[in-house]
């Protein structure tokens, strides 16, 4: 899951690498990801999708909130179901993530 660390109530982030010090390779650098799905909402690099909690413990701290989440249905947007574009837009508004069925 992307997005907030409800444990923590602290932002998740990817962090850049610091500016490589004098006489080292320099890193390539690390693309938008914001930028990329922008582009096409349905192409998220594999890297940035999660199908196991990023910490351990994770599931029992988010285990209360699991029916709250929005849950949001890929072949419903697909079909250009405007309930369910809805419930994206309220979603990302409000939590700043969601649950998606990949159907």
């Amino acid at each position: 899951m992307l997005g907030l660390n409800v444990c923590n109530k602290q932002p998740l982030t990817v962090k850049k690498d610091k500016a490589p010090k004098s006489g080292s390779r320099k890193s390539a650098p690390i693309p938008n990801v914001q930028e990329m799905v922008k582009k096409d909402p349905f192409l998220v690099p594999p890297e940035y999708i999660r199908d196991k909690p990023i910490h351990a413990g994770t599931e029992k701290c988010l285990s209360h909130l699991s029916h709250e989440i929005p849950v949001i249905d890929l072949s419903m947007l697909r079909k250009g179901c405007k309930k369910e574009l809805r419930k994206l837009d309220m979603a990302c508004k409000k939590w700043g993530y969601f649950q998606m069925l990949p159907r």
